[in-house]
């Protein structure tokens, strides 16, 4: 079966999503309209100008983040690196990899660069709106502080225990005969040994926000309290060869235990990761999306192909109703 007008209506579909595209464009709403020029894309690849119109709309879409500054007036620093700086890396890391390609984190000496130029100085940048609201080429400024490090230092408990294990021994038995032979016995047998147990704990507490530049409005306020713990318990110091000496299952699951702790900089950059990925989160979910809006309830649409007339369509004369109103002339 052959469909007839098909090519009619990829024209009308493609027009359809171009006319939606340049209506977004024109209410800067440019990540609507680049979805929309895509669409045109897939009905007709050379639509139109559609290609130019999808380069001005990704231009368009940029959203440029600033990461100004992170205090950390609590001075704790990790393999002498600053907390703040810590954390401020992480999430452009990451964010870097997971965000969208409209998402463009600015490198501190772009940042810089575009302060000189605008004669504003890096210092004089805070969260009050009054020291940035002049500031142009940037969307969205991040600002952080933290207001406590608590590192829990290695502490180690020890307890003497004991435990009733079964020794081998040699032994000697006798036939129905009465004849001797070796074998292999056990008798019970106190084992002491020493079970020790450590802990290590880091917490961070503070606060990040995000603040858009052309409202000075506070888009993400991120509250900061991460915890990390590590903890081991094993046996050690046996009075016996438990190699030798049979003992319980716990017993031999304490001294096969993980004895070394993590690391106090290993434990803090796992926080350091937490408080990333939970900010990242906020950003993507926030920031990096399309603006939720209704498609426009009229639309000018202008057709690449022009416009074919439509046939009138004679519709068919009831019989009664001519006979009717011929009955009614006059002669």
């Amino acid at each position: 079966m052959t469909m007839k007008g098909y090519k009619d209506a990829l024209n009308k579909a493609a027009d359809l999503y171009y006319s939606l595209g340049n209506y977004f464009l024109s209410k800067q709403l440019c990540r609507n309209a680049w979805s929309d020029f895509n669409e045109v894309t897939k009905i007709k690849p050379d639509f139109k100008n559609v290609n130019e119109k999808i380069k001005e709309a990704e231009t368009c879409s940029v959203t440029k983040i600033a990461f100004i500054k992170f205090d950390n007036p609590t001075g704790k620093n990790i393999a002498g690196a600053s907390m703040g700086d810590l954390i401020f890396d992480e999430i452009k890391s990451s964010l870097q990899k997971r965000a969208s390609q409209f998402i463009r984190v600015m490198d501190r000496e772009e940042l810089e660069t575009i302060l000189s130029e605008q004669k504003l100085g890096m210092s004089g940048i805070t969260d009050e709106y009054a020291t940035f609201k002049r500031l142009k080429g940037v969307h969205y400024l991040i600002f952080g502080k933290l207001s406590q490090v608590y590192f829990n230092k290695p502490v180690q408990k020890q307890e003497s225990r004991q435990t009733t294990g079964k020794e081998p021994y040699s032994c000697t038995q006798y036939d129905k005969k009465g004849r001797p032979y070796e074998l292999i016995c056990y008798r019970n047998v106190n084992v002491h040994f020493k079970q020790i147990s450590a802990n290590i704990g880091v917490s961070l507490t503070g606060s990040m926000k995000v603040l858009g530049v052309s409202s000075g409005e506070q888009v993400i306020y991120h509250n900061i309290n991460v915890k990390k713990e590590d903890s081991v318990t094993y046996a050690a110091d046996f009075s016996r060869d438990i190699s030798q000496v049979k003992v319980g299952s716990e017993i031999t699951t304490l001294a096969d235990a993980r004895r070394d702790l993590t690391g106090e900089d290993s434990l803090t950059r796992e926080v350091v990761n937490d408080i990333a990925n939970d900010m990242i989160r906020q950003i993507l979910d926030k920031i990096d999306r399309p603006t939720s809006v209704s498609d426009p309830v009229e639309l000018k649409v202008e057709s690449e192909t022009p416009k074919i007339a439509e046939k009138e369509i004679l519709q068919p004369v009831d019989d009664k109703l001519l006979k009717k109103k011929s009955s009614g002339k006059k002669r």
